[in-house]
């Protein structure tokens, strides 16, 4: 029975791009939180990257073979530090090295004149991780000792069911989701409140995957 109600305790609240992209908006999802926060529930926060930067990503890696994306790149890092500044998050601290890997991946396939759907996904999987890790840090900042909140990795327990022997697999693909006690106990060391993506998964030797738009 403490078990049943153990998993009971766990609602998912799940946000779009628009959703996450301005300081009102946080501040809605952040009183949505503390609502459901009070009423006992724990919260599996999932959102997406912010509004237009998947298409950012996208356009930004047809123009790295031209060697036309510099305009692009900026203007995806200049996105994020200015939420990051109006969330009153100090961005050198809160985006550590996510733009100078993503730097380094579309220089690479400017070198290389070539794009592999390996480092397609890779690049494609920054938008969640950088917006998710920006919602977390507005959130902890927010709520303090008082609620614990936590930031998931969600390659680190979704799991894709395809065979990565398909290229194709790496850009759209399924993943698996039985319950899973394992998964439970993790997050409810992890907090009250735990933010993560839905939009990427890891296949079985643990290599980034997306789960397609809207996925």
């Amino acid at each position: 029975m403490a078990q049943q109600n153990q998993k009971q305790s766990w609602i998912v609240l799940k946000f779009g791009g628009t959703s996450v992209s301005t300081k009102e908006n946080w501040q809605i999802i952040k009183n949505i939180v503390m609502k459901k926060i009070q009423t006992g529930k724990k919260i599996l926060l999932v959102h997406s990257a912010l509004s237009g930067v998947s298409n950012l990503l996208e356009k930004l890696i047809d123009r790295a073979i031209k060697d036309e994306y510099e305009v692009i790149l900026k203007e995806i890092q200049q996105r994020h530090q200015s939420l990051c500044r109006e969330l009153g998050l100090n961005e050198e601290m809160v985006l550590p090295g996510y733009f100078s890997n993503l730097e380094r991946l579309i220089k690479g396939i400017h070198l290389l004149g070539d794009l592999n759907p390996k480092i397609h996904a890779r690049i494609m999987s920054l938008g969640e991780l950088i917006s998710t890790t920006m919602g977390f840090h507005y959130l902890k900042k927010n709520f303090g000792e008082n609620i614990k909140t936590g930031w998931l990795d969600a390659r680190s327990v979704l799991k894709a069911d395809s065979d990565n022997s398909d290229p194709s697999h790496y850009l759209e693909t399924a993943s698996k989701f039985e319950s899973s006690k394992q998964i439970q106990n993790r997050l409810n060391l992890m907090g009250d409140v735990v933010i993560t993506q839905g939009f990427i998964a890891s296949n079985n030797t643990d290599e980034t995957v997306l789960l397609g738009r809207g996925g």
